[in-house]
């Protein structure tokens, strides 16, 4: 299972520079949205193997919507970032555990298939109950999904055959 985020959305693959080495353009938001991105590409493209090859294994991914952790301490530097963060948000989002509760159906859902993105229902997908949700457009492209792939195994060395 694979835990991506809403931020998905505002991510885009930068094949010229997929580890963020060009430090004078580096945001930690851009950086996290792209990372969201290719965790579902991977995660779809996961999901396509298998089901090629027959195997019984569930790609799945899930994403928490808002919730009230600590990752927004590191963001949001401004003074109106974090008024925001501090007050309006904590009234849209909810606490960790809620947000633990996509990753937690995507794992224990006897009925979950290979495929599926769990994530909160509710206002936007910041909170509530968690289903199945559908992610963006570029997270369902094939090609950038095998490319990504292909220079991931290439920047790692590591292959998976699945014959």
């Amino acid at each position: 299972m694979t835990i991506s985020s809403l931020m998905h959305k505002q991510g885009r693959i930068d094949f010229q520079d997929l580890g963020f080495a060009d430090k004078e353009f580096y945001s930690p938001e851009t950086a996290y949205a792209q990372s969201k991105l290719a965790n579902l590409l991977f995660t779809y493209h996961l999901d396509k193997k298998v089901r090629s090859h027959g195997l019984h294994v569930a790609a799945l991914a899930a994403h928490p919507g808002g919730a009230t952790t600590n990752l927004g301490r590191h963001s949001s530097p401004t003074f109106m970032g974090r008024l925001l963060r501090n007050t309006v948000y904590r009234f849209l989002m909810q606490n960790a555990e809620g947000g633990a509760l996509s990753g937690i159906r995507a794992a224990l859902d006897p009925s979950a298939k290979s495929g599926m993105y769990f994530g909160p229902t509710g206002w936007f997908e910041a909170s509530g109950h968690p289903e199945q949700v559908l992610p963006s457009q570029q997270a369902l492209d094939p090609v950038t999904a095998q490319k990504l792939w292909t220079e991931s195994e290439s920047l790692t060395g590591v292959t998976f055959d699945f014959d």
